[in-house]
């Protein structure tokens, strides 16, 4: 995982290339590591990325240390070394880095037909991991040849010579070098390629892969839906799905309250706030065996179990979906049915309630018109 962040600060002056670092090994035993450093005048950056410790020196003895110490160690890269400087105890660590440029990097970079790096972008390429094997290796796959500007993109944005290779061992190769940045940067690594596949999706191109992965649809989602029942040929079927909030817990808890149906018609009961619990309570109320229509129509009308139970205490236990609806559309609420009550009118029909309303009958002019 890798985080890239540029903001605004005041310059200090300081010509060094280097920063500060903060470093910690996880649960897994991977060691991860955060580098803050800036750039000219103004630019600050953060960068965040999994440590190969195969790679630097003097790193694993020192952080393994339990009682805490003062060390250093280098981070090894073609274009240059990382040393870090600083505090260290119980796999934590964290203080200040230098940059030690390698006097052979330009030449090799050159004889791959690279213009020479400035200072600061053969800085950038240290920090990014920008090696000769990402730059042989992108030549080998038949990628255009970057530019310098490119290859320091590539590292900033966590394109490594692992993420290539990870690539194309699951059968993509980026159009070009700007496409694998976007595909890095929209989170669609190998990992996530190999999950939906395995999924049942093998033959979705990379912007898919992009488009798919930023509306949410994960190798977790697609498995959730097929044994929820959905398991449609179309990756869109399910981008439209998720977009609209029908997740596998949405499926079956419908599911379980009586309502199956197509992805169509459950994207339609979700976007009219139709859920498992108001098709529950609906049912609860004596409205049992209804269709997805009408709920949805009652929800839009805002026929709640709350409306419904309370026309059932006023007389009107039988009352369908289709006459609720209608009571509701005309301003026929149980607090109204109840005041025509109190105010002596009994075993009124629902129709002509429906008509008293309409014609702006109040509770108060009925007791008006009886006292008088």
């Amino acid at each position: 995982m890798l985080v890239l962040l540029t903001f605004a600060i005041a310059s200090s002056g300081d010509a060094d290339l280097g920063g500060a670092w903060d470093l910690r090994r996880d649960e897994r035993g991977l060691t991860w590591i955060e580098l803050e450093y800036r750039l000219g005048d103004h630019d600050h950056n953060q960068i965040d990325f999994r440590l190969d410790e195969s790679r630097t020196s003097g790193l694993t003895a020192i952080l393994d240390d339990a009682g805490g110490k003062a060390g250093e160690f280098t981070i090894l890269r073609d274009a240059g070394r990382l040393v870090c400087e600083g505090w260290f105890r119980g796999g934590r660590g964290s203080g200040q880095f230098v940059f030690i440029p390698d006097a052979g990097f330009t030449r090799g970079i050159s004889a791959r037909g690279f213009d020479a790096p400035t200072a600061e972008e053969q800085f950038q390429l240290a920090v990014g991991d920008v090696s000769f094997e990402l730059v042989d290796e992108l030549d080998a796959q038949g990628y255009e040849q970057p530019t310098m500007h490119q290859l320091v993109r590539l590292g900033t944005h966590g394109v490594n010579l692992r993420y290539v290779r990870g690539l194309e061992a699951e059968g993509y190769r980026a159009e070009n070098v700007d496409q694998l940045i976007r595909m890095r940067d929209h989170g669609v690594t190998p990992e996530f390629i190999r999950g939906v596949r395995d999924a049942g999706y093998t033959s979705l191109s990379s912007e898919e892969l992009v488009r798919v992965r930023d509306h949410g649809v994960t190798p977790e989602f697609i498995r959730g839906m097929a044994a929820a029942g959905y398991e449609p040929a179309d990756i869109e079927t399910l981008v439209r799905a998720r977009d609209h909030g029908v997740t596998p817990e949405f499926v079956t808890g419908m599911a379980a309250a009586g309502y199956g149906g197509n992805l169509e018609t459950l994207v339609r009961a979700r976007d009219h706030g139709v859920s498992a619990d108001f098709a529950k309570a609906i049912a609860g109320v004596g409205l049992a065996d209804l269709s997805f229509a009408d709920l949805v129509r009652m929800r839009d009308h805002g026929v709640t179990p709350e409306f419904v139970r309370g026309m059932h205490e006023q007389g009107f236990p039988s009352a369908t979906a289709e006459e609720l609806v209608r009571a509701r559309d005309h301003g026929v609420t149980p607090d109204y049915v109840r005041e025509l009550h109190e105010a002596g009118l009994a075993n009124l029909t629902l129709d002509k309630v429906i008509r008293m309303r309409d014609h702006g009958i109040s509770p108060e002019f009925v007791a008006g018109m009886k006292e008088n």
